[in-house]
C-alpha cells in the first residue's frame, strides 16, 4: 500500500524563464522523495517550450490574444462604475493592461486546477519564473498543512517587510485541496471583489477571498525565492547569493 502524500504541482501563467528556472523548481518540488508523490499539471500560452522537461500528467496550452482575454473579461460582467474606476486607475498609474493581466493570471490558475481529475492531499500553485535558494522548505510546510496547523501557505514577496499586509503574494501558494480550490476560482469573483476592496491589485484580491473564508487559515514567512525576469537571464544578472536570507 502506498502511503505517500499525494501532491499536485500546478504551474500556470506566462512561461517566462521556464527553461532557466526548471532545475530550481525540480529540486524544490519534483525531485523524487520517499514521503511524497508529486504529479505536475501545466497551463500556459502558445510560446511554452518546456513541456518535455516537466513531463506533466495533464496540460493545456492555449493560443491567446487580446480578443480572447477581452471575451473573458466581458463574461465577468464588470459594472459600468467599476469600469470607470479602472479607467481612472489606468490613467493615474499608467497600468493600461492591469485588468487584462490580472484576468489572464487568474484564468490560467483556474484552468490549471481544472486539469486535475483526482484527489490530492496537497496542491501547489507556482509560477514558471521562480527560483529557490532554500530547497528544503516544502517538507515542513506540507506536514503543517496535513496536521491542520494551517490550510494555505503563502510566502512573503521576497522584498523587505514593506506593505506586506496589503495583500498576499501571488507567485506561490501551497494548501489542502479544498482551500486551493477556493484560491483557484478567484477569477469568478473578481467584479464583486473589486467593488468591495476598492483597489485594483491582484494580491489584495487573493487576501480578500482567503481572509473572508472562515474555513481557511493562512500562514506566511520568507522562503528565499526570487522572480527571474527574462532580461535577467539574457544579461546573466542572476546571482543566488543576493537572495534574502530570512
Amino acid at each position: 500500500m502506498d502511503n505517500k502524500i499525494k501532491v499536485a504541482l500546478c504551474l500556470s501563467g506566462e512561461p517566462r524563464s521556464s527553461m532557466f528556472c526548471f532545475p530550481y523548481i525540480y529540486e524544490a518540488f519534483l525531485k523524487p522523495n520517499p514521503l511524497f508523490k508529486t504529479d505536475t499539471y501545466i497551463h500556459s500560452w502558445k510560446n511554452f517550450r518546456a513541456l518535455d522537461l516537466y513531463n506533466p500528467k495533464n496540460y493545456k496550452i492555449q493560443n491567446t490574444n487580446d480578443g480572447f482575454i477581452g471575451d473573458i473579461i466581458n463574461t465577468l460582467n464588470f459594472s459600468p462604475s467599476l469600469q470607470e474606476q479602472l479607467s481612472y486607475y489606468n490613467l493615474h498609474t499608467k497600468s493600461t493592461n492591469f485588468l487584462f493581466n490580472q484576468v489572464k493570471m487568474f484564468y490560467s490558475i483556474k484552468e490549471c486546477f481544472n486539469l486535475i481529475q483526482e484527489d490530492y492531499d496537497i496542491i501547489i500553485r507556482c509560477r514558471y519564473d521562480l527560483i529557490f535558494l532554500n530547497r528544503d522548505f516544502i517538507q515542513s510546510i506540507i506536514y503543517s498543512i496535513i496536521n491542520n496547523d494551517y490550510n494555505i501557505f503563502i510566502p512573503y514577496s521576497g522584498f523587505p517587510k514593506i506593505n506586506q499586509s496589503k495583500g498576499y503574494n501571488d507567485q506561490l501558494a501551497i494548501g489542502d485541496f479544498s482551500s486551493m480550490k477556493v484560491y483557484s476560482n478567484i477569477i469568478n469573483h473578481l467584479p464583486s471583489i473589486c467593488y468591495k476592496v476598492n483597489r485594483w491589485d491582484g494580491e489584495v484580491f487573493i487576501k480578500h477571498i482567503l481572509d473572508n473564508n472562515n474555513n481557511i487559515k493562512v500562514s506566511q514567512s520568507f522562503i528565499n525565492h526570487k522572480v527571474v525576469r527574462q532580461s535577467d537571464v539574457i544579461t546573466n544578472k542572476i546571482n543566488p547569493n543576493n537572495f534574502l536570507d530570512e
